[in-house]
């Protein structure tokens, strides 16, 4: 494979096994996003060889503007295969990524949509605060991103949030009433939305419904090393009215462990906090709009602080939320972190 500049990299792809995980187990630096055929990101140009296309209808194909176009991560090669990049290889993945396999566990039902999962791992992984996984059931087509709602590097597990997708394979499987633990195949870490408490910045999160698990995974690394007593920051979490909130009270202890220095708004788009609602959770601020309308507001707010920014969410939120920081707040795309999947 070679990029634009004329840089090469080589590596060996398994019968069956998916071209980008191939290149990024093996330590190169390949393009991609959500590593799951929604975004695009992995695309390449065949310059020689056969390929099988895994997911003909993959979202992520609406980028692919010639024939000869394909998404590494969902293609696999049958013999030797070159291909060529119209961008740039990137430095080998840090921390590195494996492939392994673990017993995957319901451990909370939070909405009738939303539950809170855990991974039993045959050996530790180390991974970074905001970063996701692929999860692979046996019998269903395709792996699914989730991020990490813990930092726990070097611990034997992994813990996520899923939502249930209407007619989704994958989530129905493990939202079923009766759900024995599952054998799951993870590959990971993936993402660069990571937070470095070495930066020694503060930051703004915007977050809407299940993106929350990767800002779960920040917040957990902050209170650990005490960072928002040191940077103030503000979480902003969107979800739809009262009736589908979740997880506030994570949130509300997320913010007292501060003693101010973590500010969380919740912010409904479809109605006011119910009165009962802000009463059970005084630490945390309720508003009602779309979230990434009040979360452009607040950047502009912090505007002078120079947060670092993290966008999670629905991938029309997140777009709206990255236009509104450019545009309007005049945030430099540089000082944006976000995994594009969902």
């Amino acid at each position: 494979m070679a990029d634009r500049a004329g840089r090469q990299v080589s590596f060996e792809a398994a019968a069956g096994e998916r071209i980008l995980h191939a290149g990024l187990l093996a330590g190169a630096g390949l393009p991609f996003e959500c590593a799951s055929g929604t975004c695009g990101a992995c695309k390449a140009q065949r310059v020689a060889g056969e390929v099988v296309d895994l997911w003909p209808e993959a979202p992520g194909r609406k980028v692919l503007r010639a024939e000869d176009e394909i998404l590494m991560c969902q293609t696999t090669c049958v013999g030797d295969v070159a291909l060529a990049l119209r961008g740039s290889l990137a430095s080998p993945p840090d921390p590195v990524i494996r492939r392994q396999r673990g017993t995957m566990r319901r451990t909370d039902i939070l909405t009738p949509d939303i539950a809170l999962f855990e991974v039993d791992l045959d050996t530790p992984i180390d991974y970074q605060p905001g970063q996701f996984a692929l999860v692979g059931i046996e019998g269903i087509p395709g792996l699914r991103a989730y991020s990490m709602t813990r930092h726990e590097p070097g611990a034997p597990r992994l813990n996520f949030l899923v939502r249930r997708v209407p007619d989704g394979g994958f989530s129905s499987t493990l939202f079923a009433r009766a759900v024995p633990a599952r054998t799951v195949e993870i590959v990971g870490p993936l993402g660069k939305a990571v937070f470095r408490p070495e930066e020694m910045r503060p930051f703004l999160a915007i977050a809407g419904g299940s993106g929350i698990a990767g800002m779960l995974g920040i917040l957990d690394r902050t209170r650990s090393v005490g960072h928002c007593s040191l940077y103030p920051s503000e979480l902003v979490f969107g979800l739809r009215d009262s009736a589908s909130a979740y997880l506030l009270d994570v949130l509300e202890e997320a913010v007292e462990a501060t003693d101010g220095g973590l500010q969380i708004t919740v912010a409904f788009s479809h109605g006011e906090a119910e009165p009962d609602l802000v009463r059970r959770h005084p630490a945390l601020r309720f508003n009602t709009g779309f979230v990434h309308e009040i979360g452009l507001a607040r950047a502009i707010a912090l505007r002078d602080c120079k947060p670092v920014h993290f966008l999670a969410g629905p991938p029309l939120m997140v777009d709206a939320a990255m236009r509104g920081l450019v545009v309007e707040a005049k945030i430099s795309p540089t000082e944006i972190r976000y995994d594009r999947f969902g």
